[in-house]
């Protein structure tokens, strides 16, 4: 029992010492804040934007897939991470829609996860809501809304090539067709009180956020009641 207290305080640093132990690495400054070819490729735009990238291309295991169709090289480590925008992209100006982890909002995390839960990009209209103007995918996507522009390891964008690569699972850009501007005037709005009536409502195909605003309560009962206390008065 003597012995028990100094056991749990060397267990417990031995824990902290090892834990991270060989988890972080070195790199050349200059390599770590190099851009990469998709930011590159998407700096070219000056427009105001965001990018969003599909699930299957952050989660897939793409060291032995996504190959530069060019040089035959494997993307992997830092150069991997980089095409996907994890984490290098605010460096150069570049937003994407998944934000930090431990930062998001629980309601836009719940949009989120309900708009990537779809089977297509193009299932909701959330992407053109949330300005999003580029989609980096490994997975083919077909769709009239999206415009393929760009595929990693090709110097030359000829869009006949790009077809030949289209369906392998390289890294590819698509363009946004139906991208909204990161601020635009809607004419109408509708005020849906219950939250899952209110998703429903954003991921149906058929709502058209340029025009419509999903509102949870109405934004004039506060200014009703402040006219009628004033005229009282």
């Amino acid at each position: 029992r003597k012995a028990l207290p100094w056991l749990i305080v060397m267990i417990l640093a031995a824990d902290l010492f090892f834990a991270h132990n060989g988890y972080y690495a070195t790199t050349d400054a200059a390599e770590y804040h190099k851009k990469g070819t998709v930011i590159e490729f998407l700096n070219k735009d000056p427009a105001l934007y965001r990018v969003f990238v599909t699930p299957m291309t952050i989660q897939g295991t793409l060291e032995a897939r996504a190959e530069a169709v060019t040089e035959g090289k494997v993307l992997k480590g830092m150069g991997l991470d980089k095409e996907r925008l994890t984490g290098y992209n605010l460096e150069h100006g570049i937003f994407d829609i998944q934000g930090v982890g431990v930062m998001k909002r629980r309601d836009y995390d719940t949009l989120y996860t309900m708009m990537t839960s779809g089977d297509r990009p193009d299932s909701t209209n959330i992407l053109a809501l949330m300005n999003v103007k580029y989609v980096v995918s490994t997975p083919r996507i077909v769709s009239d809304e999206f415009s393929l522009v760009h595929v990693v390891g090709l110097n030359e964008i000829d869009k006949t090539e790009m077809d030949l690569y289209e369906e392998s699972e390289t890294l590819k850009i698509y363009e946004n067709l139906s991208v909204l501007p990161r601020f635009f005037l809607a004419e109408d709005f509708s005020i849906v009180r219950d939250k899952n009536e209110r998703l429903s409502l954003l991921i149906n195909k058929n709502f058209s956020p340029s025009t419509t605003v999903v509102l949870e309560e109405n934004p004039w009962a506060g200014l009703a009641k402040s006219g009628e206390t004033g005229s009282n008065g």
